[in-house]
């Protein structure tokens, strides 16, 4: 019990993503076939590491809508 319990990092979709940055799921899809956002295949659906996206979004200026 001693040990610190590791949090999984959340993980989006390209529905949670384009809702975050205002812009359609195709276009989400679209950056990450290109290799222009951080993602992984999931299957045959796209995802994204939360903590990976608000780094790549500071990198690129980039703020998420509210």
């Amino acid at each position: 019990m001693g040990q610190k319990a590791r949090r999984m990092p959340r993980v989006l979709t390209t529905s949670d993503l384009a809702k975050v940055f205002r812009v359609t799921p195709d276009e989400v899809g679209h950056w990450a076939r290109k290799g222009r956002i951080p993602a992984f295949k999931k299957g045959r659906q796209w995802r994204f590491n939360e903590g990976e996206i608000k780094k790549w979004a500071k990198r690129h200026s980039l703020r998420p809508s509210s």
